[in-house]
């Protein structure tokens, strides 16, 4: 049932130890941020040698995207990164004089063959947004719609999978609850908690 409460627990709190390569500022550390999102910038920065900022995660985002859709911002699924090496830029040819180019193109690289589209958001549950798109040479857009970190680029060693009858179903609900459950991240607290009682009714049922 690891899976199952896996859902709920990929937007949350952040302990900003566990993340070495990243510094928040502002108002990210106390935003809850989908923490598997944050678990693949880290090892992303990790495996380039650079350590990135995040600027901007969910507080003082704009709600729309200039296509007309909700923001991942809004969700917690996604953040700006806004320096690199703690140096800041305008534009690709910014970030070469500034020597860091090589960082970003790397960082860049490595969440690639992670799985994340480049340049491409809209129908992409992983996406990285930089040089070349609209209104955002100037930082980098990272978001991420799941609730588990690319093995790709993840410090941590993989761990056995099970090809029973069970897991088999448990992964069937979980992608069900998944889709169902992201809205309730907008609830208030007190509606939060009711639902969450009623979940830990039904992951008990499953045992």
């Amino acid at each position: 049932m690891k899976k199952l409460r896996t859902i709920f627990e990929e937007v949350g709190s952040v302990d900003t130890t566990s993340y070495p390569n990243i510094k928040f500022e502002g108002s990210t550390a106390s935003d809850k941020i989908n923490l598997s999102l944050l678990s693949d910038i880290n090892a992303a920065a990790n495996a380039a040698g650079i350590t990135v900022s995040l600027g901007t995660a969910v507080s003082g985002h704009r709600e729309m995207t200039n296509s007309g859709n909700v923001s991942r911002h809004t969700t917690g699924e996604a953040v700006d990164i806004s320096r690199v090496n703690g140096v800041g830029w305008k534009s690709k040819s910014d970030a070469e004089s500034k020597k860091i180019l090589g960082g970003i193109e790397s960082f860049v690289n490595n969440l690639r063959n992670a799985g994340y589209t480049v340049n491409s958001e809209s129908g992409n549950s992983k996406a990285i947004l930089y040089f070349g798109f609209p209104e955002h040479d100037n930082h980098i857009h990272i978001s991420n719609k799941v609730g588990s970190p690319s093995s790709e680029v993840s410090a941590k060693p993989e761990e056995t999978t099970s090809t029973s009858a069970e897991d088999y179903a448990t992964d069937t609900l979980v992608n069900a609850l998944s889709g169902a459950f992201k809205p309730l991240l907008g609830l208030n607290e007190s509606k939060q908690k009711r639902i969450i009682l009623n979940i830990e009714k039904i992951k008990n049922l499953l045992k």
